[in-house]
């Protein structure tokens, strides 16, 4: 790479235990909400927001809360790593029983448990890949059957042996927005099946929409009429639905700046907050853009002011169909005159010009 050629630091998209956009008293409220609940129920939390809104960033931050604490046992399982046709809910299964084996004295119960998921999971895909006879039909569904009542009776029983008296296990669940929709209630159900006994609590991140999304999938799929609705699944899953309020551009004005932009960046920070809708993923996606747009324009000659910049790829972003039309014009003041006519700050010329 040639010494002139422009240095470009792009962002990540990594969530974060660290507060930067006012989540700390959200964090705190949930941990209280967890600490306190009586264990003898099982509890799931929904944190619901927008895609990049979040939801990841804040559910770290609660984990973080429980490092010290021995009564709480933690277990962070990431739906999107898993594929299409894998068993989703099973992972979670597996995912779960793989930390217990963990525990002295209690291998060979997570043995059994692990086995047993396995057995259900062959199952699953038997069903799904071969053509099976009615006969065989009827034995596998008791077979799976019996293997259910099993497992949900021996996990309840290796949650009382792994947790003292008020443990808790607290399984979070992130990234359900980027499965199908239908990998979503597949994952749900499995929670509801199998792991809904006492001392558990799922705090599970996911957008409403996907949830009612996968409903409608299902019930499409098989032309039948559909026996619930989406609100209706939510309320009868989540027992505590906490939607993320929206973030306050003063936080997320704080938060551009923490990234360590300086400079000529400094002067947009209101535009980007603004353009982005005050999302997390979309403002480092905007900056990277724009950084990346700025370093090309740099290197061709053909230079154009950093808030310039910003302005017109918010056009591009959030207002595509006007972008087309702005880009066309020659007039190099044309955002000025527009800015002007967004104020109110204008004359009977500019209105006429711009009409």
């Amino acid at each position: 790479m040639a010494d002139d050629a422009p240095k470009i630091e792009i962002f990540g998209d990594s969530p974060t235990t660290e507060d930067g956009l006012g989540f700390d008293d959200y964090a705190d409220i949930l941990l209280e909400l967890i600490g306190n609940f009586d264990v003898r129920s099982p509890l799931t939390i929904g944190i619901h927001g927008r895609w990049g809104s979040g939801k990841t960033s804040l559910m770290r931050m609660v984990e973080a809360k429980f490092e010290d604490d021995e009564g709480v046992k933690t277990v962070w399982f990431n739906a999107w790593a898993y594929g299409r046709d894998e068993p989703i809910g099973l992972a979670l299964l597996q995912q779960i029983l793989n930390e217990f084996q963990k525990e002295e004295g209690l291998k060979e119960k997570g043995m059994e448990l692990l086995e047993n998921v396995v057995e259900l999971g062959t199952d699953v895909f038997l069903r799904k890949t071969t053509a099976i006879t009615l006969e065989e039909a009827k034995y596998h569904f008791k077979s799976s059957t019996e293997i259910k009542s099993t497992l949900r009776k021996d996990f309840k029983a290796t949650i009382d042996e792994c947790l003292q008296d008020g443990g808790r296990l607290v399984v979070f669940i992130d990234d359900l927005d980027r499965c199908l929709p239908e990998k979503t209630i597949e994952i749900l159900e499995v929670m509801k099946l199998f792991l809904d006994v006492p001392k558990c609590i799922f705090v599970v991140g996911v957008e409403k929409e996907v949830i009612e999304k996968g409903i409608e999938v299902r019930y499409k799929s098989k032309e039948q009429k559909m026996p619930i609705s989406g609100q209706d699944y939510i309320e009868k899953i989540i027992q505590v639905p906490f939607v993320l309020p929206p973030i306050r551009e003063d936080d997320m004005a704080t938060f551009i700046e923490n990234l360590g932009i300086g400079g000529r960046e400094k002067g947009y920070v209101k535009i980007v907050a603004k353009g982005t809708g005050c999302n997390p993923r979309k403002v480092k996606m905007f900056l990277n853009i724009l950084r990346i747009r700025q370093a090309i324009a740099e290197k061709t000659g053909g230079g154009i002011e950093p808030d310039l910049s910003a302005k017109l790829f918010v056009f591009e972003y959030v207002f595509p169909e006007f972008y087309k039309d702005v880009v066309k014009y020659t007039d190099q003041d044309l955002l000025c005159k527009l800015e002007r006519l967004a104020k109110r700050d204008f004359d009977e010329e500019l209105e006429e010009e711009l009409g």
